[in-house]
C-alpha cells in the first residue's frame, strides 16, 4: 500500500502499484488489472493478491500445476476494502531447471466484467510469488 503525502494525482506512474500477470492474477495480462484512463492502466495506491497452487510431477523435471489466484487493486489506498475482488483459476506446465522453473500457464477469469479478458496465457521463468 502506498500512502502519498500530497495529492495522489501527483504520484508518478512508475511509483504506482500494478496487479495482473504471471506473478499475481494470471487471468489478466501483465500490469492490466485495475483502474484505467483512456484504455490504459494507471495503477493505484493499494493492492493485495494471493496464490494457491497444487503441483504434481509428470515425469523427471516436468510438472503440472493447477492454481487459484485472487486479489484487487484500488486507485486510492482508502478504497482497498471496497474494490472488487478478481479471481482466476488455471492450469500450467513447468520445467524445473537450475535457474528456476520455466512456466507456461493459462489463467481463466472467474469474475469477468465487461471489457475484461476471458483469460490469458503466460510464459515466465521463476516462481509465481
Amino acid at each position: 500500500m502506498l500512502v502519498p503525502s500530497g495529492d495522489s494525482g501527483d504520484l508518478p506512474i512508475d511509483l504506482r502499484l500494478f496487479n495482473g500477470g504471471a506473478r499475481s492474477i494470471r487471468s489478466f495480462p501483465e500490469r492490466e488489472l485495475g483502474p484505467t484512463f483512456g484504455g490504459y492502466p494507471t495503477g493505484g495506491e493499494g493492492m493485495w493478491n494471493t496464490n494457491l497452487e497444487l503441483i504434481r510431477n509428470i515425469t523427471g523435471s516436468v510438472k503440472a500445476v493447477a492454481f487459484f489466484d485472487s486479489g484487487t487493486l484500488s486507485r486510492n489506498f482508502e478504497d482497498i476494502g471496497t474494490s472488487s475482488i478478481e479471481m482466476a483459476a488455471g492450469l500450467g506446465v513447468r520445467l524445473d531447471l537450475p535457474i528456476g522453473p520455466v512456466r507456461l500457464e493459462y489463467g481463466y477469469n472467474l469474475t469477468r466484467d465487461v471489457g475484461e479478458p476471458t483469460g490469458t496465457f503466460h510464459f515466465a521463468i521463476g516462481y509465481a510469488y
